[in-house]
């Protein structure tokens, strides 16, 4: 009867590793693919249907398109 041999530790965890930089490869293609409205209209009626402010304190147009003001981590899609 031939024995059978477990991988090493090693091999698990480069394995993990992998896997790891696998998921987080597709996670910045997905973000990469995300299309963000820059139109200023475009972008006040999607932050009305987020149910967001439309304009934050001191906020200007070039501001709210860019997402300048607006970093509280939300990237417009479920990834």
């Amino acid at each position: 009867m031939a024995d059978v041999f477990g991988l090493p530790e090693a091999g698990n965890r480069e394995r993990e590793a992998h896997a790891a930089k696998m998921k987080e490869f597709e996670l910045r293609r997905k973000i990469r693919q995300v299309v963000v409205p820059t139109d200023d209209g475009k972008v006040r009626q999607l932050l009305r249907q987020l149910a967001e402010p439309v304009t934050l304190f001191g906020e200007r147009e070039v501001s709210r398109s860019s997402g300048g003001g607006r970093r509280r981590g939300w990237s417009g899609a479920s990834v």
